[in-house]
């Protein structure tokens, strides 16, 4: 079996706020998870998707587009995370391609996104180079 790319369907839910426990200290509040997920799926903006390996959950990749105010849209990748277990494999470079691609398609003029400085030379592989200075501010 090889694997494949599909739209993340609400039973997957469990296996990737998990899988992103990985890469974030947020921890949602379980108990909110069924309503977080209705509004989440419900945004026209967002592309989300897994990728599967017999039947198994490796990975999850998402998109936020935004149109800007001279008419353009912008991608925003958020939560690229691949299973420990598989990294190392292609599966990142995978989800990326598969973002371009659908970004493409979408007449998206650019995609950003915000990494740890250990995934820079991923991302600049893969077409990304570091622009500017990204800030945040963890409000919970």
């Amino acid at each position: 079996m090889q694997k494949k790319i599909r739209k993340i369907a609400q039973n997957d839910l469990s296996n990737v706020v998990e899988m992103l426990q990985q890469i974030s200290a947020f921890k949602p509040d379980i108990a909110q998870i069924t309503q977080a997920w209705r509004s989440y799926i419900n945004q026209t903006n967002v592309y989300a998707f897994v990728v599967t390996f017999n039947e198994e959950i490796i990975g999850f990749g998402s998109v936020i587009y935004e149109q800007n105010i001279r008419s353009g849209i912008r991608g925003h990748i958020e939560d690229i995370v691949v299973s420990k277990k598989y990294q190392k494999q292609g599966v990142g470079k995978e989800i990326i391609d598969n973002i371009i691609s659908y970004s493409k398609e979408q007449g998206c003029y650019k995609l950003s996104l915000q990494c740890n400085d250990e995934n820079i030379n991923f991302y600049k592989k893969l077409g990304f180079n570091v622009s500017g200075c990204s800030m945040s501010n963890l409000l919970l």
